[in-house]
C-alpha cells in the first residue's frame, strides 16, 4: 500500500470511525470538518460555528495563537455537548497550510479512576442506605414501643384518677356542709387536679392510638350545629374561671356532615381550649361557622399575645411549644392541636392558622360536605 494510500486510508478512519474529536478550521477558527465522533457529541451543526462556540476553557479566554504556539502541550479543554452537559478533552493543536488540526481525546486513566470513584461512592451509597434502612426500622419499633407503652400507662391510669375525681365529688356532694372550709378547699384541689390529669392521660392515650395508626372513625350524617354547641358548653367553665367572653355565629346554611361526631366535638373542644388557655382575662372567643361552597368552616379566634409567623410550623407538632406562654399557667402536653389535626385530616379536612403577634390567633377547620 502506497503512502498516500495509507495516509487516505487513516484520514477516512479518523473521520468516520475513531473516537476522536478532530476539527480542521481555517486561521480565524471557524470550523470546516469535523469528524463524525465530533458531529455525533456536538450536534449536526458543528461545521457552522467556531472553535470558541464548542470549545471552553474555563481558566480564561480561548485564543487560537496560544493553543497552536506548541504543536507538544495537551490542552484540558470542555466541550460544550448537543445534550447540554459539558465533557473534558484532552486537545493538541497543529497548523497545516494556514489551516488548525484539532485532535482530542479522553484520558483513558483520567476515565478509569472515574469509573473506579463512582464505583466506590456507589458502594458507599449502598452500605449508607442499608444502615439509612436498619435506623428507620429500629426507629419504627421504638415508635412502636413507646406507643404501646403509652397506651397502656395512659389506659392503666385512667381507672384510678376516674377513682379520685368520682369520691372527690362524692365527698363535696354528701358531705360538704359537715366540711369546713379548709377541707372543702381542699377537695376542690384535688378534683380540679385529677381532672387536669384525666386530661393529660386521654391526651397520652389519643396520641397513641393515632400514632399507631389505629384510629377509627365512627361516620354518620350528623348535625354540625350542635357538635359546636356542646364543645361551647364544655369551654365554657374554663372561660368562666378566666372572665372571658365565649360567643358563636352559626350558619344555618350548613346541612348534616358525614363525620365521627365526637370525635370533631373533641378537635373543635381542643383548639378552643388552646384560645382560651392562650387569652387574657375579659378577652373574648369567637366561633363562627359557615357553609363555603361545598366546604364547611368553623373558625375560633382569640385576642391572645398571637405567635410569631417563625413558630407557626412547630404548631401541630407532638410536645412542641412555642415561645407564647399560657396566660394563667395552665398545664398541657402541647398534644392538643396535633390531636386536632389529625382527627380533621382523617375526615379529609384540613387546619389552617393566622396569627399576629399582640393581636390574637384564628384556627380555622375545613371539613368538605359529603358528596
Amino acid at each position: 500500500m502506497s503512502t498516500r494510500a495509507v495516509a487516505e486510508f487513516a484520514r477516512k478512519y479518523v473521520l468516520d470511525t475513531a473516537p476522536v474529536l478532530f476539527l480542521r478550521m481555517d486561521s480565524e477558527g471557524c470550523i470546516l470538518e469535523a469528524s463524525q465522533y465530533a458531529i455525533d457529541l456536538m450536534g449536526e451543526d458543528t461545521c457552522e460555528q467556531t472553535f470558541s462556540d464548542v470549545l471552553v476553557d474555563f481558566g480564561g479566554k480561548l485564543r487560537l495563537a496560544d493553543l497552536t504556539a506548541d504543536a507538544s502541550q495537551r490542552h484540558m479543554l470542555d466541550v460544550a455537548t448537543k445534550a447540554g452537559l459539558p465533557q473534558t478533552f484532552y486537545f493538541r493543536f497543529f497548523t497545516h497550510e494556514d489551516q488548525v488540526l484539532c485532535f482530542g481525546a479522553k484520558d483513558a486513566e483520567d476515565e478509569e479512576r472515574l469509573r473506579t470513584e463512582v464505583l466506590s461512592l456507589n458502594h458507599e451509597l449502598s452500605n449508607l442506605t442499608r444502615d439509612l434502612q436498619k435506623s428507620n426500622a429500629e426507629l419504627a419499633r421504638l415508635n412502636e414501643l413507646k406507643n404501646q407503652f403509652l397506651g397502656m400507662a395512659a389506659h392503666d391510669l385512667r381507672k384510678p384518677v376516674g377513682l379520685v375525681m368520682a369520691y372527690s365529688e362524692f365527698v363535696l356532694d354528701e358531705a360538704g356542709d359537715a366540711l369546713s372550709h379548709e377541707h372543702r378547699e381542699f377537695l376542690s384541689t384535688i378534683l380540679s387536679s385529677s381532672g387536669s390529669m384525666k386530661r393529660l392521660i386521654d391526651d397520652f392515650l389519643d396520641v397513641a392510638i393515632i400514632e399507631s395508626g389505629r384510629l377509627a372513625l365512627e361516620i354518620e350524617p350528623t348535625e354540625f350545629g350542635p357538635i359546636v354547641q356542646r364543645a361551647f358548653a364544655v369551654a365554657g367553665l374554663a372561660a368562666k374561671k378566666k372572665r372571658i367572653a365565649l360567643t358563636v355565629d352559626q350558619d344555618g346554611a350548613v346541612p348534616p356532615l358525614l363525620i365521627d361526631g365526637p370525635k370533631i366535638e373533641q378537635a373543635l373542644g381542643n383548639l378552643l381550649s388552646n384560645a382560651i388557655e392562650h387569652s387574657h382575662p375579659d378577652a373574648t372567643v369567637e366561633v363562627r361557622t359557615r357553609r363555603e361552597g361545598e366546604l364547611v368552616t368553623v373558625s375560633v379566634k382569640d385576642e391572645g399575645d398571637g405567635i410569631a409567623e417563625e413558630e407557626l410550623s412547630q404548631l401541630f407538632q407532638p410536645y412542641e411549644r412555642t415561645g407564647t406562654q399560657k396566660t394563667a399557667d395552665e398545664r398541657s402536653t402541647g398534644l392538643g392541636l396535633a390531636i386536632a389535626l389529625r382527627i380533621v385530616e382523617e375526615h379529609g379536612g384540613k387546619i389552617e392558622v393566622e396569627s399576629t403577634v399582640g393581636v390574637g390567633s384564628t384556627f380555622r377547620i375545613w371539613l368538605p360536605l359529603a358528596s
